[in-house]
């Protein structure tokens, strides 16, 4: 049998990375409701629809070992892993915001997480919660005790109203009604409904970041092979548009920021959509 690549390569030749990518000057990154657009100094190569590089596995475990070993490559990865998990934070709507605590072995990092990570995989059984999706990160008190911050979406497990042990009346924190999950039985949990008046989006996130800077200290006592969040992959992702029609120079953004690479501008769906019909109008 004739080897696919060598049959293109017979009908079309060698094509080079040049020849077989374009030039990209803008990229939207499309969120739940904003939308990211990066515009580089210089415009980035993307390959062309059903184009591949050529690529030499072996070499890039290499690479890879190399790069695990390199604290400054270790904290590049780390941040975009973070990012990444913040990206589909903001693509979502949940229910829940959660924390979790233990109530023995609190210290005990590698501990805490195989707990956590059972627990939750418990609660996607059919008695229980059956599946639902949620992000969710590790976090530390001043003294090391370790507990977890989450995001639920579509959580079907009982969710009770959380009663005072000094007043017998439903338990509220800074205006807010805190609620129990029964089932959770290593520690204490703290549930929170996510509602507009309360960014628990923006706080997740900053745990995230939180996470990334403890995780980049030489000191950090945090397994390498275990993760440190979880996002589940029902939940969405951004949507990436490249070279969009509807911007234009003339458009304000609501928040910009800029490095040696190039510059991040914000724009809400509303923006966008009123742009898309003042292009289509004008037509």
């Amino acid at each position: 049998m004739i080897d696919l690549k060598e049959k293109l390569r017979s009908i079309f030749g060698n094509v080079t990375e040049v020849g077989a990518s374009y030039k990209v000057h803008k990229v939207a990154t499309h969120f739940r409701d904003t939308t990211n657009l990066y515009i580089p100094n210089n415009p980035i190569d993307k390959l062309l629809p059903g184009m591949n590089l050529i690529k030499d596995s072996k070499k890039i475990k290499q690479l890879k070992k190399e790069a695990i070993s390199n604290s400054e490559d270790k904290e590049k990865a780390t941040a975009k892993s973070a990012k990444r998990a913040k990206y589909v934070i903001r693509c979502n709507t949940f229910e829940y915001y959660v924390t979790f605590t233990f109530a023995e072995n609190r210290y005990d990092i590698g501990n805490c997480m195989r707990r956590m990570e059972t627990w939750l995989e418990n609660q996607k059984k059919k008695d229980r919660a059956g599946h639902f999706e949620y992000v969710i990160v590790i976090e530390f008190h001043k003294d090391g005790a370790v507990h977890f911050h989450a995001l639920f979406q579509g959580y079907k497990g009982k969710v009770v109203q959380s009663i005072n042990p000094k007043s017998g009346k439903p338990l509220r924190k800074k205006g807010r009604p805190v609620f129990d999950i029964p089932a959770y039985t290593l520690g204490h949990v703290e549930v929170y409904e996510c509602n507009a008046d309360f960014d628990d989006h923006r706080r997740l996130e900053y745990y995230l970041n939180k996470l990334g800077k403890y995780l980049n200290k030489e000191e950090n006592s945090l397994p390498t092979n275990r993760k440190r969040f979880w996002t589940t992959r029902g939940l969405k992702r951004p949507v990436k548009e490249y070279d969009p029609s509807w911007h234009s120079e003339s458009m304000v953004p609501i928040w910009e920021t800029e490095n040696e690479w190039g510059k991040t501008l914000r724009f809400t769906s509303e923006q966008i959509d009123q742009a898309k019909k003042s292009r289509s109008n004008s037509k």
